[in-house]
């Protein structure tokens, strides 16, 4: 009708809008009572879809295309299967559990804890309750998007919250022997399965035909991978892959200065997704920062 277009359009119902949607969401974000039941439905929700049968099937299928991905697909395959299964295990442990509800909790208090967070937020909600007065919603959602991004406030709060959440749980010892444990009993798992004891046998017969030709290789080959199979489940080289195992795990992490430097680089990884960077070119940058870090080099020595 005209006067809904008149109203539309009058600039001191925008300007209104805009205050008016500010000011609330401003006192909504800043409201520790709704951010105690959110931080309550969010734990709720993190609990339930990690013990969702689906879900663990899911995280299973996805470890395991990736594992096999880099170790290639066929007998092997079967090592993926496995390692799928310990992130399932890991993941429905308590103690991990507990861990992940940790980082989630710091996320969302440090991000909106952040100064200036809840401002940038509100005011950007001002700003697209006006645009969806006037129609102009599909023009202004990205450029909401875009200044969000670029509001150094909101790249500090992401950074700081990533950075705090990371270190919180990587100096968790709880969590680290959830994972030595878990670590421990795969690798008993994988080194006493007659299914991946016979996958890496065939993998090491066929990769030494091939090199060797025939008819040496085929005569040279499943011997070789036979003996390698039989060392892999030898009980002594066992004990020996879950003592090194062990000692790199824990030695490793508690290493002067590797919770801050792996810490830092997920602040920067997130704070690169943030920006615009592609999830490639994130990874290339993390990758690069800790190869270059003096702490995960002298650690890794």
């Amino acid at each position: 009708t005209a006067a809904e277009q008149e109203l539309t359009t009058s600039p001191a119902i925008a300007n209104a809008v805009d205050a008016s949607v500010t000011a609330a969401v401003a006192e909504l974000l800043g409201d520790q009572q709704i951010w105690a039941a959110a931080d309550q439905t969010l734990t709720t929700l993190l609990t339930d879809l990690l013990g969702d049968q689906p879900v663990q099937d899911a995280v299973a299928d996805w470890v395991a295309t990736a594992v096999n991905e880099r170790l290639g697909f066929g007998p092997i395959s079967v090592v993926g299967d496995q390692i799928g299964a310990a992130v399932v295990t890991l993941i429905t442990n308590p103690v991990i559990q507990t861990g992940l509800i940790g980082v989630l909790d710091t996320l969302i208090s440090d991000f909106f804890g952040t100064t200036g967070v809840v401002n940038a937020f509100s005011q950007a909600a001002g700003t697209l309750a006006s645009a969806a007065l006037t129609g102009d919603l599909t023009t202004v959602w990205p450029q909401v998007q875009e200044a969000l991004r670029a509001n150094t406030d909101v790249q500090a709060g992401i950074q700081t919250a990533v950075v705090d959440a990371v270190a919180a749980f990587l100096g968790d010892t709880a969590v680290w022997t959830a994972v030595d444990q878990t670590l421990s009993a795969t690798i008993r798992t994988l080194t006493s399965d007659p299914t991946v004891l016979d996958a890496i046998a065939t993998t090491i017969s066929e990769q030494v035909t091939t090199a060797l030709g025939e008819p040496l290789g085929a005569a040279v080959g499943p011997q070789v991978g036979a003996a390698v199979a039989a060392l892999i489940s030898n009980p002594a080289v066992v004990n020996g892959l879950l003592g090194v195992a062990d000692t790199l795990v824990s030695d490793f992490i508690s290493a002067f200065g590797v919770v801050p430097a792996l810490s830092d680089t997920a602040g920067e990884f997130a704070l690169a997704l943030l920006t615009g960077a592609t999830l490639a070119e994130a990874i290339t940058a993390a990758e690069q920062e800790l190869t270059t870090s003096p702490a995960i080099a002298n650690a890794v020595d």
